[in-house]
């Protein structure tokens, strides 16, 4: 794969030659773009320390570096040989204008990237023939003629994702007045900076298996625009269009002419949505884009504050829950022993900020598949092996240990990219790190053990919470774990609560897709 990185110098503009002799610099970030980037910023430049505005990283050490406050900026630049690095996804603007106020005799520069999709230069793409593209595609979008039938493009980037909008899907496939659009972008993730975009490994075959006929964003060295395909409105999977999607995929370049829309794919099942991504910048942004946002009663109620964004939204719940109505493929790979006692384990997948369990928990978990009449799922966040890849929390070589050691044994699935919603419907209890998969697993009416680990940052909500085994350390964790394989469930009849009163999650009487798709049918070309 070809890396295409240049530091641009943030006051100027001016790209700064690669040669130029070896300063200085101070890296400012110490999140994952700044850790990742060390190895190319440390060939141009000796880095002499991080700072960062998060006074928990503060003495930590990264690469050798202390990370530092920015108080000591002065300090660090003052003989002015010393430049300062801005390594920010979402706050680089933020960060530059804080430098700035400060006076320092230092050069503030940015890593640029060129965007490209994997081992394929001929798809770079060029800032200004992108712009004269879509100012193009928009011109000739304005004045085309609406078909008769709604056109609405479904952006997909993962299989994961897809339960957030797919029985929307469903019900448009099947009604004439509607002409559904499958197109697959490749993204990047989380845990990667370089602006080199994938498809996501087994999507194409999974939507071919699920009988979709489908566009991809990005063919034999061309970009598909999405104005070329007249849609009436666009769903996005999630709301990170202004940092891990291609630019030419984003929903800035849209939603002036098209109306954008998103089913928000997380139910908040904590109290304190401050410390969830929604707050980024970029996320808000998006949000604003929209045309609306079509949310359950926890994103309704958070979202609620904002007037901009409360305009957007319609309680038309999740359908990410219409499977209990709609049912679901079976998955047999679930069954290897009929007999056999089944557990399901979702780790997610933010290492770094303590959220997920995987490090702590995964060698009782290895050792669990050593008794009789028990399988398990493995079902990992799909970021989790990047981030644990990308982080120097564990080797190279302890972690292909731990996953072989799952992916080697016959009493574990290991199920990264499949439907989760068949391991839901198929195991007999799970073991989760918070997340909305939470909400989804509980109407189920079995049991549930959720591994808490900064309660403080991350307060579960009472009404989840009375439901679950709340394991806090691995001696919660094994005692849970035992009593339910010994029989003993206290929780049953409380649990039993949520199956009786299954309609709450359908809070307009059907399907929630159904819902979503009749709401559009009678408003989207409402030109108020």
């Amino acid at each position: 794969m070809t890396e295409y990185v240049e530091f641009i110098d943030t006051c100027s503009g001016a790209i700064i030659a690669k040669h130029e002799v070896k300063r200085k610099c101070v890296i400012f970030g110490v999140g994952n773009m700044g850790q990742y980037l060390f190895p190319y910023i440390s060939k141009y430049f000796e880095v002499v320390a991080y700072v960062d505005n998060d006074p928990k990283t503060w003495g930590d050490l990264y690469r050798s570096c202390t990370v530092r406050s920015p108080d000591t900026l002065k300090e660090l630049t003052s003989n002015g040989d010393t430049d300062i690095i801005v390594c920010s996804v979402f706050s680089s603007d933020i960060i530059a204008a804080q430098i700035k106020e400060m006076k320092l005799d230092a050069r503030i520069i940015e890593p640029k990237f060129q965007e490209c999709v994997e081992d394929d230069d001929a798809s770079l793409i060029d800032d200004e023939s992108l712009k004269e593209t879509i100012e193009k595609a928009k011109l000739l979008y304005k004045y085309s003629q609406r078909s008769e039938r709604i056109t609405i493009v479904f952006l997909v980037q993962s299989l994961a994702l897809m339960p957030s909008y797919e029985s929307i899907l469903e019900v448009m496939l099947e009604d004439e007045r509607f002409e559904p659009i499958i197109v697959i972008i490749p993204v990047r993730k989380n845990t990667e900076w370089a602006s080199c975009y994938r498809y996501e490994r087994g999507l194409e075959k999974a939507l071919k298996d699920r009988g979709y006929t489908y566009y991809l964003a990005y063919e034999k060295g061309r970009w598909l625009d999405f104005y070329s395909l007249n849609p009436d409105g666009i769903f996005y999977q999630t709301p990170h269009s202004t940092i891990y999607m291609p630019s030419i995929c984003r929903a800035q370049h849209y939603s002036d002419h098209i109306k954008i829309m998103q089913t928000p794919y997380g139910t908040l099942i904590v109290d304190n949505i401050s410390s969830l991504m929604y707050d980024y910048s970029g996320i808000s942004a998006f949000l604003r884009s929209c045309w609306r946002l079509f949310v359950d009663k926890s994103n309704y109620k958070a979202f609620g504050s904002d007037p901009v964004i409360a305009e957007k939204m319609v309680l038309s719940g999740t359908p990410k829950v219409d499977f209990y109505k709609l049912g679901i493929r079976k998955n047999e790979r679930y069954f290897k022993d009929e007999n056999s006692t089944k557990i399901l384990y979702t780790p997610t997948w933010q290492v770094k900020k303590g959220r997920s369990s995987f490090i702590e928990y995964h060698d009782y978990f290895i050792q669990l598949l050593q008794r009789k009449g028990l399988e398990l799922v493995l079902r990992p966040h799909p970021l989790l092996i990047a981030e644990l890849e990308a982080s120097d929390i564990v080797s190279k070589s302890e972690l292909e240990r731990v996953l072989a050691a799952f992916k080697d044994s016959e009493n574990c699935l290991f199920d990264v990219y499949g439907d989760y919603r068949c391991a839901i419907l198929s195991t007999d209890f799970a073991i989760m790190d918070i997340s909305s998969l939470t909400y989804e697993y509980l109407p189920t009416g079995k049991p549930l053990i959720l591994t808490v680990h900064d309660e403080e940052r991350y307060s579960i909500k009472p009404e989840i919470s009375a439901f679950c085994y709340i394991a806090r350390n691995r001696e919660d964790l094994e005692h849970y774990v035992d009593m339910l394989l010994s029989g003993e469930d206290p929780l049953l009849d409380k649990r039993m609560e949520i199956t009786r009163n299954l309609e709450d999650l359908f809070p307009n009487g059907g399907t929630n897709g159904g819902f979503i798709v009749e709401f559009i049918a009678q408003n989207i070309r409402d030109v108020r």
